[in-house]
């Protein structure tokens, strides 16, 4: 089966299959970002049809995309979506069950997000609070320190959805209103859920002014927080400016390497060494199980100093001076 075909068929096999008939618009981008770039390396190799497409050329691609510098995390995801591809092609009968493929995947272990010490997230705050310009920044930075959200999640953050009486803030699911123009909100596994507001965001939230359109927080020039904007305002105005603070070791991942996602992993890395419950920190993330927390969770150094200088290996102490006594 040539590529144009199933183009043609499956709607660049975006909403061709199960597998992602239910997906969003972001989603399909995604799938579709990846079906071209295998499309464009298959066909700098002379394969047209998915016929063609064996075990040992996708693991080809995959060792590709690894010379490319990819992340792991990132080839294993695109192995997955070839696989299912292939998978579902055969299950209804457009390729022929030869041309199922076994394609066995190494599940990565980890993350490669950056996550912010507590010094790093403090001097990011100072230095937003000390730069007019960036005081509107210094809130976002609060409230994902302390929330865990999704900048996607914050950005569309309303004051309905603040209920000060219980002290909680609800990450909403919805569809939005056409009437209106309010846009969807969607969160990662389309489900609400409940957060606490810390004291220091009751500080921030008590600060800011109700906007007519009920967006909690704002852009540089008060308008609704778009999520680009706010990505580009850290790399440019918080982590140029302190990273020769915090300079990182030779081809390390050090804090220039942050990005708005490092800090949910911080949230939650605090959220844990500070003896909060898995079960908690799985609700206030929304996820599903501890997979997703073992995978935000980071070990700093000064952390695991802390908590096994708590643990007693032996009854006394080794000093040789003892041992005379």
């Amino acid at each position: 089966m040539s590529w144009l075909r199933l183009k043609r068929f499956a709607a660049s096999i975006s909403i061709g299959s199960y597998v992602f008939a239910a997906a969003c618009v972001k989603t399909v981008k995604k799938y579709a970002g990846m079906f071209k770039k295998f499309m464009q390396f298959a066909r700098s190799h002379s394969v047209m049809n998915w016929n063609d497409v064996t075990t040992r050329f996708i693991e080809n691609y995959l060792r590709h995309l690894g010379n490319k510098k990819y992340a792991d995390r990132k080839i294993y995801s695109e192995g997955i979506f070839l696989r299912q591809i292939i998978k579902w092609l055969v299950t209804d009968g457009i390729l022929p069950a030869t041309c199922m493929i076994k394609l066995k995947l190494k599940i990565f272990q980890g993350s490669n997000t950056y996550c912010w010490t507590q010094q790093e997230v403090t001097a990011m705050i100072r230095h937003c609070r000390k730069t007019q310009k960036l005081k509107w920044f210094c809130d976002i930075i609060i409230a994902l320190a302390h929330i865990g959200q999704r900048i996607s999640e914050l950005a569309y953050l309303r004051w309905t959805d603040v209920d000060s009486e219980h002290g909680l803030n609800w990450i909403s699911n919805d569809k939005g209103n056409g009437t209106s123009g309010r846009p969807a909100r969607r969160t990662k596994n389309r489900c609400n859920r409940g957060i606490p507001i810390h004291r220091e965001l009751l500080k921030v939230l008590r600060g800011i002014s109700k906007a007519k359109d009920g967006h909690v927080f704002r852009g540089s020039r008060n308008g609704i927080l778009k999520p680009d904007v706010a990505r580009n305002a850290l790399v440019r105005d918080v982590i140029k400016p302190l990273k020769k603070r915090f300079p990182a070791e030779e081809s390390a991942i050090g804090f220039e390497h942050g990005r708005l996602h490092s800090f949910r992993h911080f949230s939650c890395s605090a959220a844990a060494n500070a003896g909060t419950r898995e079960s908690i920190v799985i609700s206030w993330l929304g996820h599903k199980n501890s997979a997703m927390i073992r995978h935000n969770y980071h070990l700093s150094n000064s952390e695991a100093q802390q908590q096994i200088g708590r643990i007693a290996f032996t009854s006394g102490t080794l000093d040789p001076e003892d041992e005379n006594e």
